[in-house]
């Protein structure tokens, strides 16, 4: 790329959403805002500073690439997700296991979100699986239960699993012996919801629920279903990384 290192730089850290935003400093300053501070109507995050925001299209919009991009044509929502499915009424429930292969010990997390990405529930307990992908599956189906037990209709489940997502997708059995033995549970969750999706989600993204996974096997388990509380406890917890 020809162009000056620190545009390179500036690049490469956005790309790994490393831009210190409003968003990501709120988990390390309690008192900071998360929305963002030039049009104070959406939550700063890397994609809604660099794009989305009001303020900053109307600079793009004199741009001459970004007025035959695809990005032009995007709302903010369907970009920091991309899942058209994330809007109002939707529930987001992220995943995660934490598995050691020494002792077949590990932990299991979900964060649940509501369309704008505010938390209103988390919990991790311990788990026992036989490999990564059948206590990845065990803690979709915590995370499904969860989602069930406060009466959470529509409802779009997050794994960093791929083959879990895949298995699902295409009615296959190409997953662990652990895994498979799971599946009947997890489609009969799934037909509980009016509405259900099953998808991948980067494991960079889905540093809550992992950060909630590693604490599964060194404390008591914890289900937080009151908004607040459960926010406090997330951001505590990933602050504590």
């Amino acid at each position: 790329m020809n162009v000056p290192f620190r545009i390179q730089f500036f690049v490469w850290k956005a790309l790994q959403d490393g831009i210190p935003i409003n968003h990501k400093l709120r988990f390390v300053d309690h008192n900071r805002e998360a929305p963002c501070p030039r049009c104070l109507e959406e939550v700063e995050t890397t994609t809604h500073a660099l794009f989305f925001c009001k303020k900053v299209r109307a600079t793009w919009a004199k741009s001459f690439i970004f007025n035959l991009s695809p990005l032009n044509q995007l709302t903010t929502r369907q970009y920091i997700h991309p899942l058209s499915i994330v809007e109002e009424g939707w529930h987001i429930v992220l995943v995660d296991e934490a598995w050691s292969n020494s002792d077949s010990q590990g932990g299991s997390s979900f964060v649940i979100k509501i369309y704008n990405l505010s938390v209103i529930g988390a919990g991790h307990a311990s788990t026992r699986a036989e490999d990564a992908e059948e206590a990845e599956a065990i803690s979709v189906i915590r995370g499904m239960r969860a989602a069930r037990s406060v009466g959470l209709e529509k409802v779009v489940v997050l794994t960093d699993c791929r083959r879990l997502v895949r298995a699902y997708e295409l009615g296959s059995d190409d997953l662990s012996w652990g895994a498979l033995t799971l599946a009947p549970d997890m489609l009969g969750l799934a037909s509980c919801f009016s509405d259900f999706r099953f998808c991948h989600i980067s494991r960079s993204l889905n540093f809550e629920a992992h950060a909630l996974a590693a604490r599964g096997p060194l404390f008591p388990a914890v289900s937080i279903f009151e908004p607040l509380e459960a926010s406090l406890f997330v951001n505590d917890v990933t602050c504590s990384l």
